[in-house]
């Protein structure tokens, strides 16, 4: 049996392989975090200091968590290129802008969980509902097991195997 090996060549060279590399890194990691964690890394990532040597367009916002390609207002070394993207949406929370009831600190941190919770609830209002049904449903079933079991333990009792 003969096995054929072959190096497989990207048909994309230097700066542009680099940059499909990033992005399917970036796609891979959003999809592993949930829309409420996406949602407070990317308004927790607003208002950070811009890396030296990016060049930020007017009317955007250089954000870590938001997917971008950067190589365009990138001035340095390609291997060294920031991650993230821009974003027109100017950073939204800052310190002691909410007051709480409870006399918690109004963070950033703080204030960008309740925005991604708050969010994450109106997405799914009956989420709470669902995993109370399920719960019912798999005491249910099983409970059901044990009476078939019975019976099937029951009818058959008399037939020799």
């Amino acid at each position: 049996m003969t096995i054929i090996t072959q190096s497989i060549v990207t048909p994309l060279p230097g700066k542009a392989a680099l940059a499909l590399s990033r992005v399917q890194r970036m796609v891979a990691n959003i999809t592993r975090l949930g829309v409420a964690a996406r949602v407070f890394k990317v308004v927790m990532g607003d208002g950070v200091d811009t890396p030296a040597g990016l060049n930020v367009p007017a009317g955007k916002y250089y954000d870590p968590y938001i997917s971008g390609d950067l190589t365009a207002n990138w001035k340095g070394d390609a291997s060294k290129l920031p991650e993230g993207g821009f974003i027109a949406m100017p950073p939204p929370l800052s310190d002691d802008k909410v007051t709480y009831d409870d006399g918690v600190k109004a963070t950033k941190s703080q204030e960008a969980m309740d925005v991604s919770a708050f969010l994450e609830w109106a997405a799914d209002p009956k989420m709470e509902e669902r995993k109370q049904s399920g719960v019912a449903v798999m005491i249910f079933l099983l409970m059901l097991t044990g009476i078939l079991y019975a019976s099937y333990r029951n009818v058959w009792r008399k037939v020799g195997h």
